[in-house]
C-alpha cells in the first residue's frame, strides 16, 4: 500500500523531527501550543495543560515504539508540567491553563485535562519503568474520586468551570488513559476502573440502534433535550473503534460487534462526499450538522480502519487506503513538511491560521497504528 509507506515516511522524515525540534520552548520550558505555517512557534499563546500532557504521551509512545529514545525530554516535560500545574494554588488537582511563562492563567480543574495527565503518566511509566509516575497517577485518581466523582456515575466536567451538559468525550479519554495504565501494569484496580468506564460507554454513550456515540447528556446522564442531545461525531466513533479494539486485546472482553457497527455507520454516512473527509458533526439520524473537517478526525479514521483490519473486516484495508490518500491531499501536504492544515471547511478550503500542537497526539497515534497495520498485512 503505497499511501501507507508515504504516510510513515512523512512521519519519520518530516513530522516528528519538525515538532520535536521546534515545539519545545528552550528559553522558558514547556511546549508551545502552536506553530505558524512557516514552523515558527506562536509564543504568545497560553499553554493548555492537556497539550503539555499530550506531548509527554507523544515522546513516551515514540520511545516505546522504537522510533528513538526520547525519555529524557519526556521526563523533563513531565517535571516542568508538574512543578507548574499540579496544586500550584495549594488546592488538589491540576490546573487548566498556564501563561507562556509557566504561571497559572486558569485554575479550573477540568476532567478532560486530568484524563490526559493520566495518559501521559501511564505511557511515561511504560517507557521508563519509573514507579514515581504511577504514584502521581494514583494521586490524581484519588483526587478525581474524592472531588469530581458524580453520584450519577462517571465524573463531573470540572470544578470551577462554566456549567454545561455532561459529555462522553472526557470519559472516552479517561478510558484511554486507564487502558495505558492497565497495559503497563496489569493492576486489578486499573482493570476495575476500565470495566466501569466501559459499562458507562455501553450503557449510556452508545446508541446501538443508530450505530453512533451520543455526545451530550443531562447531569443525571439522561438524554439532553434539544438538538444537542442528538449530536454525534464520526471522528469520536472512530476513536471508540480503536479503543474498543485495545480493550478487547488487553482484557479479552468481546467488543468487535460494537466496533463493527460504529465503523460501518461512520463509513456509510459520516463522510462528506465533496471533500472525502469525515464530517465534524451529525445527528443520530445521519443529518449533517457541520460538514467541515479537522485533521484529527482523519487520523482516528486511520486507527479505526487499522483496528478493523486486525479483526479481518473485509473493507478495512480499502477504507484505510481511502483515508490515507485524502488526508495527505487535504490536511498533510499543502503546508510546511511535517505540518498540517488542521481545519478545512465543507468545501475543502483551508479554515485555520496556525498548526495546533494538540494534533500531534492524534498524528503519532495514527502513525504507530498504521505502522503495525503495515507489518501485519
Amino acid at each position: 500500500m503505497e499511501s501507507l509507506h508515504q504516510f510513515l515516511k512523512w512521519g519519520r522524515d518530516d513530522c516528528v523531527p519538525l515538532w520535536l525540534s521546534r515545539g519545545w520552548d528552550a528559553e522558558r520550558g514547556g511546549h508551545f501550543d502552536a506553530l505558524d505555517f512557516s514552523g515558527v512557534p506562536v509564543s504568545s499563546m497560553p499553554r493548555r495543560v492537556r497539550v503539555q500532557a499530550r506531548q509527554v504521551f507523544v515522546l513516551s509512545a515514540l520511545t516505546s515504539a522504537g522510533w528513538g529514545d526520547y525519555t529524557q525530554q519526556a521526563q523533563a516535560s513531565m517535571h516542568w508540567l508538574t512543578e507548574r500545574a499540579f496544586m500550584p494554588d495549594g488546592e488538589p488537582g491540576w490546573v487548566h491553563r498556564l501563561n507562556p511563562d509557566g504561571s497559572v492563567l486558569d485554575s479550573v480543574r477540568d476532567l478532560y485535562d486530568h484524563a490526559f495527565i493520566l495518559l501521559a503518566l501511564g505511557t511515561l511509566y511504560s517507557a521508563t519503568q519509573n514507579s514515581s509516575y504511577l504514584d502521581q497517577a494514583d494521586e490524581t485518581l484519588e483526587f478525581l474520586d474524592q472531588m469530581m466523582a458524580s453520584p450519577a456515575g462517571g465524573y463531573v466536567e470540572s470544578i470551577g468551570g462554566e456549567p454545561g451538559p455532561r459529555r462522553q468525550n472526557p470519559h472516552m479519554h479517561f478510558f484511554e488513559a486507564m487502558l495505558a495504565l492497565y497495559a503497563a501494569t496489569k493492576r486489578a484496580d486499573y482493570r476495575r476502573r476500565l470495566d466501569a468506564l466501559f459499562a458507562l460507554f455501553e450503557g449510556l454513550f452508545l446508541d446501538v440502534e443508530a450505530g453512533v456515540v451520543r455526545e451530550f447528556f443531562e447531569s443525571d446522564w439522561s438524554r439532553l433535550a434539544g438538538k444537542d442531545g442528538d449530536l454525534c461525531e464520526p471522528g469520536h466513533a472512530c476513536e471508540w473503534v480503536w479503543l474498543l479494539s485495545e480493550y478487547n486485546r488487553l482484557t479479552g472482553v468481546r467488543t468487535q460487534p460494537i466496533a463493527q457497527r460504529l465503523f460501518e455507520t461512520a463509513m456509510s454516512v459520516g463522510i462528506n462526499p465533496q471533500t472525502g473527509l469525515l464530517n465534524a458533526a451529525m445527528t443520530v439520524d445521519a443529518k449533517v450538522v457541520n460538514s467541515a473537517s479537522r485533521s484529527w478526525m482523519q487520523t482516528e479514521w486511520m486507527r479505526a480502519a487499522s483496528a478493523m483490519m486486525r479483526w479481518g473486516e473485509a473493507s478495512a484495508e480499502q477504507r484505510l487506503e481511502q483515508c490515507l490518500k485524502v488526508s495527505q491531499q487535504r490536511h498533510f501536504s499543502s503546508v510546511l513538511p511535517g505540518g498540517w492544515v488542521d481545519q478545512v471547511d465543507g468545501n475543502g478550503q483551508q479554515a485555520c491560521s496556525v498548526m495546533p500542537t494538540s494534533t500531534l497526539y492524534h498524528v503519532v497515534g495514527a502513525l504507530l497504528e498504521v505502522e503495525q497495520a503495515g507489518k501485519t498485512r
